[in-house]
Formats: C-alpha cells, structure tokens, sequence
C-alpha cells in the first residue's frame, strides 16, 4: 500500500487504534513508530480544518521521506494551532506561488490580522543501531539465543549527508544477512557464550535465562567523537537555503513576518548550542572587563528595543562570557535580513529565538508573542 493510499484509508477507517494500520506499512520497527507518530498527528489535526491538508498528503507525499517532511510540517502546524492560529499548509501548485520562480513555504498561518509565513527543515536524526536492533529481533524471537552487540565504529558514528545514509542502509542490510547465516549455524548443541566477527562488531550469543526464547539485550558503542560541528554546519546550511527563498517572492509577500521551524531529530543538538550558532561563539574571561567589540548591528537593534534579549545571548559589555565571533544572524546578510526567527523542536521541546536583524517590516517586537514555544 503507497503512503497516499494509506492516508486515504487512514482518513476512511478513522482507526481509533493507530496500531491497527501497521501490518500495511514499513520494513523495520523505527519506520513503524514514525508512522504512528505522523498518522497521530493527522488524527489530532481533524478538528482543526487545516486547510489543503488532505491535498498536501495525497499530492505530496508520495515517498517516504517527502511523508516525513509532511509530518514534520503537521508538527509545527499543531503547535500554532494550539496558540489560536489558523493554518493552511500551501501546496507547490498554489498559483499565487507558482509564477516568477517563487519558492514558496510550507504553511501559512494567521491570527487576526497578522500572518507568518513558515518554512519547515526537518534535521534527521541518526539510528543505526536501533534499526540493526528493529530487524534483527524478529529473527532472534525465533531462536533460543540471548543476543548482545559491541558495535565498531562504522556503525557507532552518526552520519548526516544524504549519501552517507544510503551508504550507511547498504552496510545495514549486509549485517542484517550475515547475522542471518551466522544465526541458523547455531543450535542448542552450540558451546556457550559464543562471540561471532560480523562486520567489526563483537556479537555475543548466550542462553536466555529460564529457557525464555530468543531475544535482543541491547548493545554497546564504540567511544567516538560526535560529529557536532559537522552537523551544525549541515544546520547552518538550511537555515542559509531557507532564508534564500524568501529573495524569489514578490514585494507583498516579503512583507510578511517568515519564520524557519527546526524539526531537529538528532539526540545530541541542545538550545544553547544553537544560540551560539545563531548568534555567536562566547568565550569565558576571567578578567573583570571582558574583550568584547559590539558589532554595529547590535548597537542598532538594541536602540530598536532588542536590549535585554540580546544582553541575554552575551551581547554585553558586563558579561563574563561576551560574544566574541558574531554567528550566522550577522555573518549571513541574506539570513540576517531575511528571517523573522527561528522556531525549533529539540529533544521534543520547542525553542523560539527571535531574530533582532530581520529587516522591517518582518521585525517588531509585538509579532513574536504570538510564536510558540520556550524564549530564550
């Protein structure tokens, strides 16, 4: 069953329990839980009346990762709905975009008289290990064996770039077949515990305890340094794509307040983190009057009312911890000029930073009260 022929019988049946669709979708057991996760927020999204939504699914999202990036969109599209916003997901034939170029955004939401313009970037997370874990269980419940895995540093190391993840699905799918072959060689004659060579990783078969059947009791990684750098690269990068849309749009639409919502997957991204990349790097003085130069543009926000909030991000001469390298809302002119804020889903939480550069009339204070989540 294709991903829009599951929608519609989603929307037909009304399942009031999700898991009753899951024998039609998915390979591994991650993919599964996505899928529930997405089609939840499709059933919390029924009284909604988001507009073009049965559109945008059925017209949309006709692979799977173009499904996770919708629901990645029906995320942010909850969360302005549950702040008294209306929402209209805008599809990629909307004629008022689709003319001159225009690239248009994924939703737009309204409240009264004042709108945003929102583009939503979903920052896949990296899980390896738990989709060897999602298909190898099965395999192992039919067996006798207790199953433990050491894995090497090909599997522990997280990989961000699109190419990476389809290399990454090719050695998955090697390991998956030689522990197969390596399973069916063991019976219950088999010298115990037994640790098998599977692509580097160290896997151990023992004995279940009270002769239970087979099953998977988790894994170890190899200690590895995160990538972090790499990945707030990647994150930059979108962000820099994002702002650039908003250059292709008519002068009437670039009046409108645009917003860049982070739907981060990664387990290792944290707020503070991001408010460096956004705003810049800070370094600690141990000194009672810290090195710290303002950049003009933050002299000039700060006249324009963004003191406090920019003295909170270490734009501040009586800080011990100032900014000394300005980030990407400065060093960028087209993201400074072009973003109203940034609105982001870490670690389930979601974070709002304002952009005290956005040029007018995308800046005023009173606009982002209305955007959910935490301020900084």
């Amino acid at each position: 069953m294709s991903v829009p022929e599951l929608i519609r019988w989603s929307f037909s049946k009304k399942p009031q329990n999700l898991f009753a669709i899951t024998e039609h979708f998915g390979e591994t057991q991650q993919d599964l839980f996505k899928l529930l996760e997405i089609l939840e927020l499709i059933e919390s999204s029924r009284g909604s009346d988001f507009l073009n939504l049965q559109d945008k699914l059925v017209g949309e999202s006709s692979s799977w990762g173009n499904f996770l990036a919708f629901g990645s969109e029906l995320f942010f599209a909850n969360e302005f709905f549950k702040q008294g916003l209306s929402v209209e997901l805008i599809l990629a034939s909307e004629k008022s975009w689709n003319k001159r170029g225009q690239k248009p955004p994924d939703l737009l939401v309204l409240k009264d008289e004042q709108k945003f313009l929102i583009e939503v970037a979903r920052i896949s997370g990296d899980e390896t290990t738990s989709e060897v874990a999602a298909r190898i269980s099965p395999l192992i419940r039919q067996s006798s064996f207790r199953v433990e895995i050491k894995y090497s540093e090909d599997f522990s190391f997280p990989v961000i770039e699109h190419h990476e993840r389809t290399d990454r699905h090719k050695l998955i799918e090697k390991f998956v077949n030689e522990f197969e072959k390596i399973l069916i060689t063991l019976d219950s004659t088999t010298s115990l515990p037994k640790s098998e060579d599977i692509l580097g990783c160290q896997v151990t078969f023992t004995k279940p305890l009270d002769g239970k059947r087979g099953y998977y009791a988790g894994c170890v990684t190899d200690a590895i340094i995160l990538p972090e750098e790499k990945l707030y690269q990647h994150i930059e990068f979108r962000i820099s794509e994002k702002a650039n849309k908003r250059i292709t749009w008519d002068e009437s639409k670039k009046e409108i307040p645009y917003l860049i919502a982070l739907d981060i997957q990664q387990d290792f991204i944290f707020q503070e983190r991001l408010i460096s990349l956004l705003f810049g790097k800070r370094c600690y003085f141990t000194d009672s009057q810290p090195q710290y130069s303002e950049p003009s543009i933050v002299s000039d926000a700060k006249a324009r009312g963004w003191q406090e909030f920019l003295e909170k991000v270490g734009f501040s001469q009586q800080t011990q911890s100032p900014v000394t390298e300005p980030g990407l809302l400065i060093s960028n002119e087209n993201t400074c000029k072009n973003v109203t804020g940034i609105i982001a889903k870490i670690s389930g939480e979601l974070h709002y930073l304002p952009n005290p550069f956005a040029e007018e009339p995308i800046n005023s204070l009173d606009i982002h009260a209305l955007v959910p989540g935490k301020k900084a």
